[in-house]
């Protein structure tokens, strides 16, 4: 059995809390108040030394007996009495596939790895831009106030 632990993101000042944080009597607090603490709870599965959580931003590959092996990045999500990755934090969905079973994803990948948090590196679930499209997100408001300028 996994032990049970969590770490919170303090929304009110925008840092990760770990159990050298808290106390228990504030463990209590801190689990009722969703307002201000967002907990993460501790999934049982270490990668590298490094413990997984709720919340985790990680980099898998799905491998295929024909050597199609399928690069993902997805958050450690809990859902249906478990923890899964989801492509991001609204969408399970990676195309036509569903959410993959954390601990199936960790039992046939040796290399997953923990890039961060979505508190502390949303970043890292944002769709890369190809250098050679029409541009990053705002370029289309841009490139239209200069055409109208014209």
């Amino acid at each position: 059995m996994r032990p049970l632990k969590f770490k919170f993101w303090d929304t009110d000042y925008a840092e990760m809390l770990t159990e050298d944080d808290y106390s228990a009597e504030e463990l209590g607090v801190m689990l009722s108040d969703h307002e201000r603490y967002v907990p993460r709870q501790y999934t049982g599965i270490d990668e590298d030394d490094k413990e997984i959580y709720e919340g985790d931003i990680i980099d898998f590959t799905v491998f295929d007996i024909e050597d199609n092996d399928t690069q993902y990045r997805g958050v450690v999500t809990f859902a249906g009495g478990m923890f899964q990755l989801w492509k991001s934090v609204e969408s399970e969905f990676y195309g036509s596939d569903g959410p993959f079973e954390l601990y199936w994803v960790h039992l046939q990948d040796d290399e997953l790895k923990v890039l961060g948090n979505i508190h502390e590196n949303p970043e890292l679930l944002e769709v890369e831009h190809d250098t050679n499209s029409a541009g990053g997100p705002g370029d289309h408001e841009e490139k239209r106030a200069a055409e109208t300028a014209l």
